[in-house]
């Protein structure tokens, strides 16, 4: 199994996707509503959770 390795993380080290990729990504994060209680209550519970600076507090 460890001689296949070097091929399959070659085939999966790059991906490609459309130009207008991050625009319509930015565009989904602008149209996001206000995360509800139940995922605030997630992300306060884990420390580990980087999203505490969130633009929603």
């Amino acid at each position: 199994m460890d001689e296949y390795a070097p091929q399959v993380i070659a085939q999966q080290e790059s991906i490609t996707v459309e130009n207008n990729v991050f625009d319509l990504f930015w565009g989904a994060c602008s149209k996001a509503s206000k995360p509800n209680n139940a995922l605030n209550k997630y992300l306060y519970t884990y420390p580990s959770c980087k999203a505490r600076g969130s633009r929603y507090q």
